[in-house]
């Protein structure tokens, strides 16, 4: 039977590190058991709706110097309590763009009626930005 030899990365989104060995200056965190801790692990991560495995891991350039202990042997450790803190990622408050359309005169039209509703305020996605652009570019040509 063959060992599965599972690769440790670090779960902070953007964060490229891996553990090889060219990374000796980079030590890997898993996710403590005290469930408060744990929590407020996971709530930096600002990832919804993520559940760490056993194997999930968090690497040593998230935590201050000050989170680290100096054991004897010159060995670092993590001290009880520590929570990530640097170049974890930002939550942004959402942003709404509000677009107002103005009355414009209905064209007559050749085919059969039909009939469009604008809202007068609309949350937009980029998708529906370029969309709503592109509604009116074609507007415009009529």
């Amino acid at each position: 039977m063959k060992q599965v030899i599972k690769m440790v990365t670090c779960v902070v989104p953007g964060c490229l590190s891996t553990k090889n060995k060219k990374s000796r200056d980079c030590s890997f965190h898993q996710f403590p058991i005290d469930l408060v801790i744990r929590e407020k692990w996971i709530r930096m991560l600002n990832r919804p709706n993520y559940t760490p495995s056993k194997y999930s891991t968090i690497c040593s350039k998230h935590f201050d110097a000050q989170c680290y202990a100096v054991t004897d042997g010159k060995r670092r450790r993590l001290r009880m309590g520590s929570v990530p803190t640097i170049g974890m990622p930002v939550k942004l408050p959402r942003q709404t763009t509000t677009y107002l359309y103005r009355d414009i005169d209905p064209v007559p039209s050749t085919s059969a009626s039909t009939s469009v509703q604008v809202a007068s305020s609309i949350e937009l996605t980029p998708r529906k930005r370029k969309m709503a652009k592109t509604i009116c570019n074609l507007k415009k040509r009529l």
